[in-house]
């Protein structure tokens, strides 16, 4: 397969993921969180690029922790945010 092709696959995924997230927020409505969901997807995907991109893994750590409360926060009210967040640090 070309590179242009697996572009365009990629880019039917990612597509795929936002129309699905966006029907989750909401699902009268997908289109009014369409823009949410991009900007969401984007700074997620943004925060695992620099954080991967690091050597320093305690540095790719601070980059990565404000990464999915901002993603979280997007999503939920804050509060809910931070309910899920310790939950997920009470699981480690």
């Amino acid at each position: 397969m070309r590179d242009a092709d697996w572009l365009g696959v990629a880019e039917l995924l990612m597509l795929a993921f936002i129309e699905a997230f966006a029907v989750r927020l909401a699902p009268h409505d997908p289109q009014s969180a369409r823009a949410k969901v991009l900007s969401i997807y984007a700074g997620m995907i943004g925060t695992l690029q620099l954080s991967r991109a690091l050597a320093d893994r305690e540095l790719a750590e601070e980059i990565l922790e404000p990464g999915v409360q901002n993603a979280l926060t997007l999503v939920y009210a804050e509060d809910e945010a931070e309910r899920i967040l310790s939950r997920c640090a009470s699981a480690r």
